[in-house]
């Protein structure tokens, strides 16, 4: 295939999607994918990151017909494992970082499930900038927790389950 645009329309077709189903899915009208495929638009580069994105494509293919269309899967830690990691980075942290970090990650989820059927936001909108919250370095030294707040927080994180 010697162009992008008709790169998109195979990939659209093996897809069984209609041009403005494909379009919903990247943020864009249904016609602007018409002209892709039809060589009256340039794909911006955008874009063609969100194509391969949205529907897994090896860009590289999209982009110069080189390679295979589907992008290589990338293996994606397991929700346990990745809140176990999280549990484990909270521990280390000082009591009034860990609660305000809880705090804006609480925030953020419960953003999220509300706008699950929405338009996808910046979710750095919501994070309030204040002099209150006390963010530590790579470098910091995390082993002096004041074990007293450490009691004062209640954990739903059972370590014995594996």
């Amino acid at each position: 295939m010697a162009t992008i645009g008709s790169r998109v329309k195979a990939l659209r077709r093996k897809l069984h999607l209609t041009q403005v189903e494909f379009a919903q899915k990247i943020r864009v009208k249904g016609g602007v994918v018409s002209a892709w495929e039809n060589g009256s638009a340039p794909v911006p580069y955008g874009r063609v990151k969100i194509i391969c994105d949205a529907y897994h494509v090896n860009e590289d293919w999209l982009v110069n017909g080189k390679g295979e269309m589907s992008a290589q899967a990338v293996a994606v830690p397991s929700r346990d494992a990745a809140l176990q990691y999280l549990y484990q980075i909270l521990l280390k942290m000082p009591f009034s970082v860990r609660d305000e970090t809880l705090g804006v990650m609480r925030d953020l989820v419960t953003r999220f499930d509300c706008n699950l059927d929405e338009t996808p936001e910046d979710p750095s909108d919501y994070i309030e900038e204040s002099e209150a919250y006390e963010f530590a370095s790579a470098d910091d030294d995390f082993d002096e927790i004041d074990e007293d707040d450490e009691e004062d927080y209640d954990f739903d994180f059972d370590e014995d389950d594996d």
